[in-house]
């Protein structure tokens, strides 16, 4: 963290802590030796002096007006693992001396480095092992020292470090970290009882949009549809290029009044416009494989709603026929038998559903939905009408879309294991399918599938923001997604045998990561995979519990097949207000 005041750091790393966990604290490093020299002393009152040791940091500065500029006080914690033994100060010191050795700010054999301390406090009340490296950012030359990448370097050193000192050696950064909400947005948060901080709430609704969308339009439309404000940053050299984008929900406000803002990148590296234009134009060059394998159900579900998300977008035929084209979809347009040069209708197609004679499978647009014909369009655009929203499926597409959804994602799983080429496209595309699927899927099971979803979310990313190359296997799973968002919500189906599904993708990605070295992504996907499990067990134990015979009804057994969430698990449900009226079931059979 960096800061302006080294004496306001001081007093707060002398003084009780946020919630009295400061004890004992005292100096076990710094720039000059003896450090008991820079021991700040007990007044006659029992408080610290920190005159001098103030002073002495902040001489650099001074000497080249900068004290009390933003951005001059560095300050980093170094702490030991739970399972390391307890350091003495002796080692503390070695540490910390070889830590600002290696990031270069004070090298052993420079004299003019920067001025820093080291704190520790005491363990009393079973906290962690740990020290509180503060500095000012001036060497001693009167230069500037280099601070860029300092998490970078920091994290070099750290790992550097417990090697030589024999302590749990950690991970390196890979840059797939999620943006963890700071401390006052979780304070903020638990004073308004909010569920979650705003930028954890930001970053699912911005990744189901990106999982569903496949234009840039469309995405910004899915972000709107969600509730989300959007605020686009343009090219200044050209005012109609889209640069980056920013998001807020519009109820957290700043001091001035003015919604907070995230950008993508605040987010999570990989939810930046760059990025998620080079992961849609990557699953662009693989959209023949689309709609390969799954019914012709499916497939005319899927072109309803390329028509009606085309339709919402269009506002004319040209613009129309020319969003279809962009998603990959094929088009054959019907001609006036009196006029040759007029589009009376059109039909569409996925280049590779075809049929016995190899030709490819069309649907009208009337069998599309009667509001998806080109006259019914026209009306509609001719009075400014709304965005499209595709009607829902009927029972007998709910039920083949269900039945590919299991399918694709049981020969993803397969595949996973097979094809090491596919495997981190895989992996990318099995987060997307856990976060649709935890939104498709209501009640308590979709709660725990979007905690499922979160626990993934680290594990799914590439190494420094790469995009692994496109798969057929990975394409078969962004089918399974666009079949998701389709789909609607459902709470019944085959929910425990695409559970199941998920167990093995999540399982595979563990065991992908562990053999890459990489420690907390593998740590993320085994904890989604324990979560996995744990529903898939769930749901064998209920189905195994005899059920009384005058419950076995369709409805019943309907939800045979959904998971049973266990209760540690289960959202807290409200409680019942004694002083209201209580609604109570009327007498009698129910209708």
């Amino acid at each position: 963290m960096k800061g302006r005041f080294v004496a306001g750091l001081l007093y707060y790393l002398y003084g009780p802590g946020k919630s009295d966990e400061h004890e004992n604290p005292h100096l076990v490093a710094g720039w000059r030796d003896p450090i008991a020299a820079l021991e700040p002393p007990v007044k006659a009152n029992g408080k610290r002096d920190f005159r001098r040791l103030t002073g002495l940091l902040n001489a650099p500065l001074d000497a080249i007006d900068r004290c009390g500029k933003p951005g001059t006080v560095w300050h980093c914690v170094l702490s030991a693992a739970p399972a390391d033994r307890l350091l003495t100060d002796a080692e503390w010191d070695a540490i910390a001396t070889e830590f600002m050795h290696q990031m270069g700010l004070a090298p052993r054999d420079d004299p003019y480095g920067i001025r820093w301390v080291a704190v520790r406090h005491g363990l009393s009340k079973g906290g962690i092992d740990h020290i509180h490296i503060a500095a000012t950012l001036a060497r001693q030359d009167a230069m500037l020292p280099n601070v860029h990448n300092d998490f970078l370097r920091a994290r070099k050193a750290c790992m550097s470090i417990e090697e030589q000192s024999g302590l749990t050696v950690t991970a390196p950064a890979d840059r797939t970290a999620a943006v963890r909400p700071t401390r006052a947005e979780t304070e903020q948060a638990q004073r308004k009882a909010r569920p979650e901080p705003p930028r954890i709430t930001l970053r699912r609704l911005v990744q189901e949009a990106a999982a569903t969308a496949s234009t840039e339009e469309d995405f910004f439309v899915r972000l709107r549809n969600a509730g989300a404000l959007i605020r686009e940053r343009r090219s200044e050299q050209e005012p109609d290029r889209i640069t980056g984008y920013a998001v807020s929900l519009g109820d957290q406000r700043t001091a001035a009044g003015g919604p907070v803002w995230f950008g993508g990148g605040k987010l999570a590296p990989d939810l930046t416009l760059p990025q998620l234009r080079r992961r849609w134009g990557r699953s662009r060059s693989t959209s023949p494989g689309v709609a390969e394998s799954v019914s012709r159900h499916s497939a005319r579900a899927l072109l309803r709603q390329a028509a009606a998300t085309a339709a919402g977008h269009a506002t004319s035929d040209a613009t129309f026929f020319g969003h279809l084209e962009q998603a990959g979809v094929l088009i054959r347009y019907r001609y006036s038998s009196h006029d040759p040069a007029q589009v009376t209708g059109y039909a569409l197609a996925f280049p590779d559903q075809t049929g016995d004679d190899g030709e490819p499978v069309w649907y009208s647009g009337g069998r599309l939905g009667a509001e998806l014909t080109l006259p019914a369009l026209r009306r509609r655009w001719d009075s400014g009408g709304g965005t499209g929203i595709p009607g829902r499926p009927d029972p007998a597409e709910r039920r083949a879309l269900w039945a590919d959804i299991v399918r694709l994602t049981t020969a993803s799983a397969e595949q996973f294991k097979a094809d090491p080429q596919a495997a981190a496209d895989i992996a990318e595309v099995t987060a997307d399918v856990l976060w649709i699927a935890a939104r498709t899927v209501h009640g308590q099971a979709g709660w725990y599938l979007r905690a499922v979803a979160a626990d993934f979310d680290r594990a799914a990313r590439e190494a420094y923001r790469r995009q692994p190359p496109p798969s057929r296997a990975g394409e078969a799973l962004r089918t399974a997604v666009r079949l998701l968002d389709v789909l609607g919500t459902t709470g019944r189906a085959d929910l425990g045998t695409l559970v199941a599904n998920l167990a093995g993708l999540a399982a595979a990605a563990a065991e992908l990561r562990r053999m890459q070295g990489r420690a907390h992504q593998a740590a993320a996907a085994r904890a989604a995979t324990n979560r996995l499990c744990r529903m898939v067990n769930d749901a064998h134990q209920a189905a195994r519990q005899p059920t009384p015979l005058h419950h076995a009804t369709a409805s019943a057994t309907a939800h045979q097949d959904s998971p049973k969430l266990p209760s540690s698990a289960r959202p807290p449900r409200p409680r019942h207000d004694r002083r209201q009226p209580r609604s109570r079931r009327p007498h009698g059979p129910a209708p």
